[in-house]
């Protein structure tokens, strides 16, 4: 997500995820995703609590979003205000993608 954080900017892409998921919550399905928020700017306290009151409308018991972030700084912010249910905050990519996968290999383990 590229931008400027700005509450219009942040629905907006909100109703594009949405459409973007619709037909994997039509099969059942959970969702893994990646957002990569360190093109984004830093967000004020209000479009913080936007993304997590929005995300929180998106998600499901299941679902696991892993958000990587530009500073450590935007990460503690986030960190503060989210809660720690399945979306977690990364500065590496790398890490990011190892804890969506570990998941996922950990559900197919236990069926």
């Amino acid at each position: 997500m590229r931008g400027t954080g700005e509450p219009a900017q942040l629905l907006a892409h909100f109703v594009w995820l949405d459409e973007l998921i619709r037909p994997f919550r039509d099969r059942g399905e959970s969702i893994l995703a990646l957002v990569d928020l360190r093109e984004t700017a830093i967000f004020c306290e209000h479009g913080i609590s936007l993304i997590l009151a929005e995300t929180d409308k998106l998600l499901r018991k299941h679902d696991r979003v892993a958000m990587i972030v530009q500073s450590s700084l935007i990460k503690a912010q986030l960190k503060r205000t989210a809660e720690k249910m399945q979306r977690e905050l990364f500065l590496s990519p790398h890490a990011a993608i190892t804890w969506l996968t570990a998941y996922s290999a950990m559900s197919a383990t236990r069926l």
